[in-house]
C-alpha cells in the first residue's frame, strides 16, 4: 500500500490529512464456477491526535474518520460487471513518535477501524442468480503504519 499523512502539529495536539492506494488484487469467487475479479482500493481522511511529550517521545491517542472507496471488475462470468463503491470508516488508534532533532522523526502508528455499511461484490450468472463472492471488506481491521517524518516548517 502506497500512503501518505501530511500534519500539522502544535505542542500536544496534532491534525493529519492522510490517503493512500493499494496494488491491483486479483480475486477468484467461492462459488461453483471460474470467476472472479481485479480489485482496486484508496482511502482517504482526516483524523487528530493528542498526548503528553517527555523529551524527545510523544505518545498520542488518535481518532478520525476517512473515506474508503473499491473498484471491482468481473470476469469469468457470462455477465462481467464493474462495481464501485464508497463508505465511511471511523478509525481509533495511537501513534508513538521519537523526534531526536525537531525536523526528523521516527513513528509508529497502530488503527483500528470499523467501515459502516462495507458493500459485497459478487459474481452473477447471465440470470442475475449469485455464483460467489470476490470481494466484501471486513467488519473490523486494523492498520500499522511504520515511518519517518520531515518537519518543513
Amino acid at each position: 500500500v502506497l500512503s501518505y499523512r501530511p500534519s500539522w502539529f502544535h505542542r500536544r495536539m496534532r491534525l493529519e490529512a492522510h490517503g493512500g492506494t493499494s496494488f491491483v488484487d486479483q480475486h477468484g469467487s467461492a462459488g461453483p464456477t471460474i470467476g472472479g475479479g481485479a480489485v482496486r482500493a484508496a482511502g482517504g481522511g482526516l483524523r487528530g491526535c493528542y498526548g503528553p511529550s517527555l523529551g524527545a517521545f510523544s505518545l498520542l491517542g488518535c481518532a478520525g474518520v476517512e473515506l474508503d472507496y473499491m473498484r471491482v471488475s468481473g470476469s469469468g462470468s457470462s455477465r462481467s460487471l464493474t462495481q464501485d463503491a464508497e463508505w465511511a470508516t471511523p478509525e481509533l488508534g495511537g501513534q508513538a513518535r521519537w523526534a531526536p532533532v525537531h525536523w526528523f522523526a521516527v513513528r509508529v502508528d497502530l488503527d483500528a477501524l470499523a467501515p459502516i455499511a462495507p458493500p459485497r461484490f459478487v459474481v452473477q450468472d447471465a440470470a442475475g442468480n449469485l455464483l460467489g463472492t470476490v470481494s466484501h471488506p471486513a467488519p473490523v481491521w486494523g492498520r500499522l503504519g511504520i515511518g519517518a517524518e520531515l518537519v518543513f516548517f
